[in-house]
């Protein structure tokens, strides 16, 4: 989503002796890139554009979409025109909304895909230059231990081993960090669980629950401000988080179903695709009830859905590309005309 550099694309000068450098685009979340067969993001509801109709309703609900969002971000349009005038670029003639023709995207060299295929919509126009390089292996663990582990953490190892026990993560994330929104709804979900354990991360270093909730927390729960998401996530049964694309990139990593909620930023549109995936249960709104967590938990937990295998084989997907060469691979190949490098 960075638009720095588009004025390079357009125009703008610059100095004397200084050609435009070579670039790719890293994309670290659902990357805006509109498909023909799909409705604008934010726009992707239980219409007719993902359901048994006709090819005719199906265009004509995505073209009504498609000029609603034209409509919605006509504001933002005429605001990056301006921007882009000011940096001198002399040729941006958009046609429609900035983030429909995805600009930022379509001018690099190419564009490398954090994520897997499974995890997004069925599209077959993806960029000639777009690819998938799977997600971040998780971190080993280093020689001497995870640093800064709870007082508690042997809790963990402890339920991570015991029959039928069965530990949940919840985590707030790092901009939206009320813990009422998700933190509290889960407590209040899953205290009288016996059979869980449940492992409440804040996001902020020194973060603390609320103190009329502070002294009351269940015997099943562990709260803590910060922990490492490998260091935990390795152990745990269900991951439910507001849906950040990083939270989703660690879950697949380790295979853990997720519980996800989402509001704001592209949350709607990876918690849309943790769902259609099948790798976990979309509860929508930021701010889920006690008993919706505790069903969609439940849903996880027995499994009648599938969310467990489903979760396997797209980690499996996962590992098959190599993410770090991938990325080098690339560079190598963006500068060779430079480097003489094969």
């Amino acid at each position: 989503m960075f638009f720095g550099v588009l004025p390079l694309f357009y125009g703008a000068p610059l100095p004397d002796g200084i050609t435009r450098p070579l670039t790719m685009a890293l994309s670290i979340m659902v990357p805006f890139i509109r498909s023909s067969g799909l409705p604008p993001f934010f726009l992707y509801t239980n219409g007719p554009a993902h359901t048994s109709v006709s090819l005719e309703e199906r265009k004509a609900h995505i073209a009504t979409c498609s000029e609603d969002w034209r409509c919605r971000t006509a504001d933002l349009t005429e605001l990056m025109a301006a921007k882009m005038q000011q940096t001198g670029a002399t040729t941006w003639v958009p046609e429609g909304s900035f983030m429909e023709i995805s600009p930022n995207y379509l001018h690099h060299r190419a564009i490398l895909q954090l994520g897997v295929p499974s995890f997004f919509l069925p599209r077959g126009d993806w960029p000639g230059q777009f690819k998938f390089i799977g997600v971040l292996p998780p971190a080993q663990e280093p020689p001497d231990g995870w640093p800064n582990l709870p007082e508690w953490w042997s809790d963990v190892t402890s339920a991570s081993s015991e029959q039928g026990k069965k530990i949940v993560v919840v985590a707030q994330g790092t901009v939206e960090v009320d813990p009422h929104q998700l933190i509290i709804p889960t407590i209040s979900a899953l205290q009288d669980r016996n059979d869980v354990l449940l492992v409440a991360i804040l996001g902020r270093k020194g973060a603390r629950l609320p103190p009329h909730i502070q002294p009351d927390v269940p015997g099943n729960v562990r709260v803590t401000d910060f922990i490492h998401y490998d260091a935990i996530l390795q152990h745990a049964h269900v991951w439910v988080h507001n849906a950040g694309y990083g939270a989703v990139q660690h879950g697949i990593a380790h295979a853990v179903p997720m519980v996800v909620t989402a509001e704001g930023q592209d949350k709607p549109e990876n918690a849309l695709r943790v769902a259609a995936s099948g790798i976990g249960v979309n509860l929508g709104p930021s701010t889920p009830g006690p008993e919706q967590v505790l069903n969609a938990v439940n849903q996880v937990l027995d499994d009648t859905n599938g969310f467990q295998k489903r979760a396997r084989e797209v980690r499996e997907e996962a590992q098959g590309f190599r993410c770090f060469e991938l990325v080098e691979k690339e560079i190598l190949a963006l500068v060779d005309p430079y480097s003489g490098t094969s």
